[in-house]
Parts: C-alpha cells; structure tokens; sequence
C-alpha cells in the first residue's frame, strides 16, 4: 500500500498565505471568497470589521448563530432577523445560540422571541425583563407554568408604578 505525497499547496493558496502573513487581510479577504474558503473570508472580514462582507458569507454557510451577530454588527438589525427567521423550526439548540448572539448585542427582545420559538420560556421570560417587559415576561412565566414568579414579577411591576392622583374607575 503506497501513499502519495501530499501536493504541493496551489500558488494560488501560497499567495493568499503570503497575504495573510504580511497582514494584508483586505487583500486575502476576497482571494480566499473567490476560492471558495467562505470560513476563511469571515474570520478576515471580522479581523478588518467588514461586517457587511462577512455575514452574508456567514449566512452561505448556514452559520445562523455567526451570521445573526455579524449582521448586528453591521448594524443590520433587519438582516439579523431574517437570519433568525432560517433557522428551522426542530433545530432549538441553533435558534437558542442566535438568541444569545442577540442578547450579546443587547437586542433581549429579539433574543426572547427566539428563545421563545425554540421552546425555552424560562429564558425568553429572563430576556423580556431584561428588555424591559416585564409584563411580557411575567404573561411567559404563565405559559411556562411558573405561576408564582409571574405574580411576583408582576407584584414588581405594581410596586413601582407611581400612584395616580385619583383611582381609577371600573366601567
């Protein structure tokens, strides 16, 4: 049983690595497109805060969780929730990674959604108070059974509310 040796790289791989190297990522960035190594191209887009080149490239990969927080920072908070829309429906552990890749950016009502669809309520009930929803957290705590926090986070909420100048009056 012989085995080759191992091909010399492509010169083509050679110079991408040269550009690499000599930290010319602006130049590797799209060589590395062009040849099809779109996981490469990220990481060099996001060493140049490219955003805006490296989700989609993200997105063809079908790194959902990646593609989610570069279009965020990228500012397109739009795009980051289309992203979140591809993720299939059975596939939780990934929709529960886009939520966090929301929440670290600080967008919690997006990411309670997400944990929502993904069927973790008790997380998207964290992330609706940490939105500042509180009633929206406490209506998830109900579907998710937790009856009690739900009447506590509400109890929160009534405690802080000012008091009116007259009561009000049911109708």
């Amino acid at each position: 049983m012989s085995s080759d040796p191992p091909s010399p790289p492509a010169p083509f791989d050679n110079d991408i690595a040269a550009l690499i190297r000599a930290g010319r990522h602006d130049e590797a960035a799209p060589l590395c497109e062009i040849r099809g190594d779109l996981a490469q191209a990220v990481l060099l887009y996001e060493k140049l805060w490219a955003f805006d080149k490296a989700w989609p490239l993200a997105e063809r990969l079908g790194d959902w969780p990646k593609a989610v927080r570069l279009a965020l920072d990228a500012k397109q908070l739009n795009e980051a929730r289309r992203l979140a829309a591809r993720v299939p429906d059975d596939d939780t552990a990934t929709m529960l990674r886009v939520s966090e890749s929301f929440a670290m950016r600080g967008q919690f009502d997006v990411a309670a959604q997400v944990a929502q669809r993904a069927g973790d309520l008790n997380r998207a009930a964290e992330l609706y108070r940490r939105a500042g929803m509180p009633v929206t957290a406490a209506a998830t705590l109900v579907t998710a059974g937790k009856l009690r926090d739900a009447g506590r986070l509400l109890q929160n909420v009534i405690a802080s509310c000012p008091p009116t100048a007259e009561p009000i009056q049911a109708s």
